[in-house]
């Protein structure tokens, strides 16, 4: 059910640009605004609706950066033995799947001290999206193979969840090659929301929009949707807006240090319209429900 609760205030807007944060983090995903007047209700009896607007955004992480670089290599001498940890470290950037064949493959020889020019261990299967490892028959130090659980990087390769076991020479990885990477935009800030964020429980306050990644990399996203999600604040002193730009896992998003804007609308609404609009509806669900009721208890009485 939706109410006017327009009050006939003025409607205005905080354009908020990361180059002109008061405090920023290195990598642009996490800034703070302090506004040059506090924005509280103009009125009594006037709350407000916040929103986001519209949004410009560089698409401008990597796919493979702090959050995900780590993939952890098992080796293993024998049936008997334990597998030894290699902590193979991807260089930041983004890939295709063949380049990052060759990247992991050349990290793995730098890893275990292989000349550059040895048998790859690597390869991609381009009709199966699977990457699989082998050990090559020149290299006699271990016989098994396999990839640790604790690699940060699993859903971009292809691993499981539970890692790749230590059985054989060859060990072809279970899921597909995902090298998409964040598919959507988190703009969470410190005005309080309803709004729930798988990841859950970080920043001080919710996720204002999620906005898809609607460009190719090192292109621009642009955010301006047809009906803003509206938060509702009620007896407010709005003196700092802090921003989190994050990824589906919570995350902070590394920009590299480009930088975003974006422009929150706040609206003013009538709280004492609003206060008796919602009892009204609430007085309706409950007439509702008594009706639903009696119909059921009807319908059970003539089957008897």
């Amino acid at each position: 059910m939706s109410y006017n609760l327009d009050t006939h205030l003025p409607t205005f807007q905080i354009f908020l640009a990361s180059r002109q944060a008061n405090a920023i983090s290195e990598d642009h995903g996490h800034a703070n605004f302090y506004l040059e007047s506090p924005v509280v209700p103009p009125l009594p009896h006037v709350d407000a609706l916040v929103s986001l607007t519209d949004a410009q955004i560089p698409y401008a992480w990597y796919t493979f950066d702090t959050v995900s670089d780590d993939f952890n290599l098992l080796l293993q001498l024998g049936a008997g033995g334990s597998p030894t940890l290699y902590n193979v470290t991807i260089t930041h950037g983004n890939y295709n799947a063949f380049d990052l064949q060759d990247e992991l493959n050349s990290r793995i020889k730098v890893t275990l001290g292989l000349s550059s020019t040895s048998t790859d261990w690597a390869t991609y299967n381009i009709n199966t999206n699977r990457f699989s490892l082998t050990i090559p028959a020149t290299y006699v130090a271990h016989d098994r193979i396999g990839v640790s659980s604790t690699s940060n990087n699993k859903t971009l390769f292809g691993i499981n969840v539970n890692g790749e076991p230590v059985t054989l020479t060859t060990v072809t990885f279970t899921n597909i090659v995902d090298l998409t990477g964040i598919r959507a935009i988190h703009f969470t800030t410190n005005l309080p929301t309803l709004n729930r964020d798988s990841f859950q429980n970080l920043g001080t306050g919710g996720t204002l929009a999620k906005i898809p990644v609607n460009s190719t990399a090192l292109g621009l996203i642009t955010f301006i949707p047809s009906q803003p999600l509206e938060v509702y604040l009620t007896n407010f002193l709005l003196t700092e807006i802090e921003v989190w730009l994050r990824d589906d896992a919570g995350n902070i998003i590394d920009f590299n240090g480009t930088e975003w804007e974006a422009t929150l609308t706040i609206k003013w609404v009538n709280s004492q319209k609003r206060q008796t609009l919602i009892a009204l509806d609430d007085h309706m669900t409950r007439k509702r429900q008594r009706q639903t009721l009696r119909q059921e208890a009807q319908v059970k009485f003539s089957k008897t």
